[in-house]
């Protein structure tokens, strides 16, 4: 599996693309999952089972990951010399990395369960990632820390269904949604008595100590 492909798209800028009178195949909707480059000129992305790069001011994006399977999520390493993305060439979802600026592939997880990567921690030497393990549904999800640089076991964070993680830059604390995977799943919960109401939490490595970061 490598990263290269010669399709390209056309990617919109909304403040300076008119609106269009008819249909325009070579527009790309419903993208998801963008990371800008460090230098801020291109961005990473999700569309169509496949992942695209396309420069930040508008223009055309060219797919970049390869052909003969999905490949999903982007992230990008701090230094931005590693592009970290699921797919599920092998049967499940695992997780694989590449250098940026090219190379071959690596495979970083290989549970046969679902794992999808979220954000490197500062030093690179590892990826927080959410994981599906033993069920299925919101709920069993958990996120986990993986090795980047050698393979080596997955360690759960906590025991708690967490989404959306975002690790601070010293990588201290982490900030995650707990409970709801989805708005269509917090919709369902928000009049419950649950304490599982789709709540930002943060999580502090060195205490082990959560608090609920924003009410209303």
């Amino acid at each position: 599996m490598k990263f290269t492909s010669a399709c390209l798209f056309a990617v919109c800028v909304a403040a300076s693309t008119p609106a269009l009178a008819e249909e325009d195949w070579n527009r790309i909707f419903l993208a998801e999952d963008p990371v800008v480059t460090r230098d801020g000129a291109s961005f990473y992305f999700t569309w169509n089972d496949h992942i695209w790069m396309a420069p930040t001011i508008g223009g055309v994006a060219k797919m970049v990951s390869s052909p003969t399977a999905r490949q999903l999520s982007p992230v990008l390493s701090s230094d931005g010399s590693r592009l970290a993305f699921q797919s599920d060439v092998d049967g499940a979802f695992r997780v694989y990395e590449c250098p940026t600026a090219g190379g071959p592939v690596r495979q970083i997880s290989f549970h046969s369960e679902t794992t999808r990567p979220c954000c490197y921690t500062p030093d690179g030497k590892d990826l927080i990632c959410l994981a599906w393990r033993d069920a299925t549904g919101d709920n069993y999800s958990r996120l986990v820390r993986l090795p980047t640089l050698k393979r080596g076991p997955e360690t759960e964070l906590f025991n708690l269904p967490a989404f959306s993680p975002s690790l601070s830059p010293d990588g201290k604390r982490l900030l995650f949604v707990y409970g709801a995977g989805s708005k269509g799943a917090f919709r369902k919960r928000r009049h419950s008595t649950t304490t599982q109401k789709g709540e930002i939490w943060s999580y502090d490595f060195a205490t082990g100590k959560f608090a609920c970061v924003i009410e209303r």
